[in-house]
This record gives C-alpha cells, structure tokens and sequence, in this order.
C-alpha cells in the first residue's frame, strides 16, 4: 500500500520524523530561554518521551491508513524494528547538527540548524520515494545514488501474472536444461 510512490511505512516514518525533529528543536530552543531548573526538566523529559513514543506513532499511523482503507493486511508485512527509524534518524541528526554547529555565532545559529534539519528532512524523503508496484520494485538513492531492482513472481489462485499476462501454474521442470 502506498501514498503517491510511498510506501505506507516509509510514509508514516517521514511524517514522524519531520515532526519529532521539529518538537525537538522547538523544545531545546525553548529550554535554552529557560532559568528554571524544574521547568528545564520537565522539557527535557517531553523530549524524551516524544522520541520513546515514536515507534508507537508509526505504527498506529500505518494501522489508521489500514483501515481507512479497508485493508486487513499489507503486501509486505513491515520489520518492527523500522518504527525505531525516524528516533535512530532524529538523534543522529541533532547530534550532527551540534557538532558541526558548535563554534556558529548565536544570532546565525538557528537560522543554520532549521535549514540543516530540512536538508536532512527532504534528503529521508528523497531517499524513501521509490517506483514499486506489487511484483516489481526500483529504489534509487539521493544524494549518493544507488540503485537497487526486486521482481518477484504475483500469484492469484495459483496462476503466475508476468508483464500484464497470465501464464499457466509454473513448474520446476518446465524445459530441460541447456546444453553448451
């Protein structure tokens, strides 16, 4: 199932990520302003359980969409793990963003953290747009490109669907070998 040329999945971890890095940045730039201790904690604890709820987000956008669209199943069931995805991507990119952006003077900084954190942003969603269609997958990278192609044989009923055609039951020895 997807959303344009997005994968349901990859769809509900582009939407996670964008907001998890948004509420992230918006919460440390407030704590920054603050002079209270407990106030300062209580920010950075929301900060904490946005990015231990991310999973759960994921995966309850994926079943919204499920079942908004009549679907009891997906085509390819998704690795639990990927709901940790748009947290793992996050963290590294707010680390990166402090690291590079260490020695940047006060009154710029902000300016360049936002357009690093929307680089990094439209680089996952560049990288997570695909041409799959069931049987047949192209994914292609940016802005280091790869490029890597999956055809696998649908089935319905046990009859084989090729390029738009039926074909009989497939058997494992249907033609004899070559010889050379």
């Amino acid at each position: 199932m997807y959303i344009w040329r997005i994968p349901i999945v990859m769809a509900a971890e582009l939407v996670v990520v964008a907001s998890l890095l948004t509420l992230t940045a918006t919460m440390l730039r407030i704590r920054r302003s603050l002079k209270s201790p407990k106030t300062k904690a209580v920010l950075s604890a929301a900060v904490f359980v946005a990015f231990a709820l991310s999973p759960l987000v994921v995966d309850q956008l994926v079943q919204y969409r499920k079942t908004e669209a009549g679907l009891n199943s997906m085509f390819v069931d998704p690795w639990p793990i990927a709901a940790c995805t748009p947290a793992v991507f996050d963290l590294v990119v707010l680390v990166a963003s402090f690291a590079i952006f260490r020695n940047v003077p006060r009154s710029a900084l902000m300016l360049q953290r936002v357009s690093f954190y929307a680089a990094a942003v439209a680089f996952f969603a560049l990288n997570v747009v695909n041409g799959c269609t069931p049987g047949w997958c192209e994914r292609f990278g940016f802005p280091f490109a790869y490029s890597a192609w999956s055809d696998a044989v649908v089935t319905f009923d046990g009859t084989f669907l090729r390029r738009g055609r039926r074909s009989g039951p497939r058997s494992t020895c249907s033609s004899p070998a070559p010889r050379l």
